[in-house]
């Protein structure tokens, strides 16, 4: 064999490990770098979806507490208004027993309902209210806050409402406007001679009480108003 054809075998031969050589770097480039970076594609899409799927997720969540919030503050507002409000004198029942009370019974009583610590009634129901506990701590704070916020606002609510309860005159006037079966009665009895001094007195305490009642009830009003307005969420 001639030395040109011993050479041309050599190239051969090297062209052909040359080429098991490049198929062999092709397959580690294309198994070490392209797969590995289309992989790394596939992973990123993967994670750009679930985190869009978790942050709709975490809107619904937010907005379904939201919800809950609204719900649950405004059924605290309803307990704690329910235990705690003047207005609560609305649901007695008055028996026959009250109303044989002495005037000046009567009136320690609405008293007593004029002077009740609202503040400390609203922070004992917050603190047994299921509702609120449902409330993330952030939310039962902001509430604890805005109960204590309330003193103020209360304490002079309760002087105007104290001033006129010690108003004899005004308690008796406002009673005899809004009594009116009570003063057909009165008129009755002064047109039919029937009228003593002793009844004038009855009247009269009658109408106070009355007054009384309406101003005490005007006052839950005015404190249900202020309370549900500062706690609850909208």
């Amino acid at each position: 064999m001639n030395t040109n054809n011993k050479f041309d075998l050599w190239l051969v031969r090297i062209s052909y490990i040359a080429q098991v050589g490049l198929f062999f770097l092709t397959t580690f480039t294309i198994f070490y770098t392209v797969i590995p970076i289309y992989q790394n594609a596939n992973l990123q899409e993967s994670i750009a979806k679930k985190e869009l799927e978790y942050e709709k997720l975490k809107e619904k969540q937010r907005i379904l507490y939201l919800n809950l919030r609204r719900e649950y503050s405004r059924k605290y507002v309803i307990d704690a208004i329910s235990q705690c409000s003047p207005t609560e004198i609305l649901m007695r029942q008055p028996s026959e027993d009250d109303i044989r009370k002495p005037h000046n019974v009567i009136m320690n009583e609405f008293k007593k309902h004029l002077d009740k610590d609202l503040s400390g009634c609203f922070e004992k129901v917050f603190y047994e209210n299921h509702y609120v506990k449902e409330l993330n701590d952030n939310d039962q704070q902001d509430i604890l806050h805005k109960i204590k916020s309330l003193t103020p606002s209360i304490t002079k609510l309760h002087e105007k409402y104290e001033a006129n309860f010690k108003d004899n005159n005004s308690l008796l006037n406002a009673g005899k406007e809004s009594s009116t079966s009570l003063k057909k009665t009165e008129e009755f009895l002064i047109s039919t001679g029937n009228y003593s001094d002793g009844n004038k007195k009855d009247f009269e305490n009658s109408y106070v009480e009355s007054g009384a009642y309406d101003l005490v009830v005007k006052y839950g009003f005015e404190i249900n108003n202020l309370f549900s307005n500062t706690i609850k969420y909208n």
